[in-house]
């Protein structure tokens, strides 16, 4: 980081849309002018029917998709399952390497997903991303 300091810059950005939390622990801790953006902590109540946080492959992120990259969702294929979070939490937390039982690769709805959630979202997102890094900005 050096050079990058010597270039100009003071600060650094990471926008993560990770949320795995030792992902998220191993950014948190590079530098004091380092800061992580995590998508996954925004408010997302009153957009989504079925759900009412971000998950994996679920409705939240096949909206964000279907708004951004429409011909890239292959709508035909999905399938939904939801595990609730106590039989998640060993393999979340990486105590298990097994998937848990009923794990196909999504935890949420992906079929209640559409581009206009996803464009609402989209714009929640980046106003969160613009809010986060002016309060970092500030602080300096």
């Amino acid at each position: 980081m050096k050079w990058w300091k010597y270039q100009g810059f003071e600060n650094f950005f990471i926008i993560t849309f990770h949320g795995d939390s030792f992902h998220i622990d191993a950014l948190s801790d590079i530098s004091e002018n380092v800061y992580l953006i995590e998508a996954y902590e925004i408010d997302y109540s009153g957009i989504l029917d079925k759900q009412s946080t971000m998950r994996h492959a679920c409705e939240a992120e096949t909206s964000i998709a279907l708004c951004l990259y429409p011909e890239k969702v292959r709508t035909m294929l999905m399938d939904e399952s939801d595990i609730v979070f106590d039989d998640f939490r060993e393999y979340f937390f990486h105590e298990k390497c097994e998937k848990p039982d009923g794990y196909i690769g999504c935890l949420g709805y992906p079929k209640s997903a559409s581009a206009e959630k996803g464009n609402i979202l989209v714009k929640k997102i980046n106003d969160w991303v613009l809010s986060e890094y002016y309060k970092a900005i500030l602080k300096n």
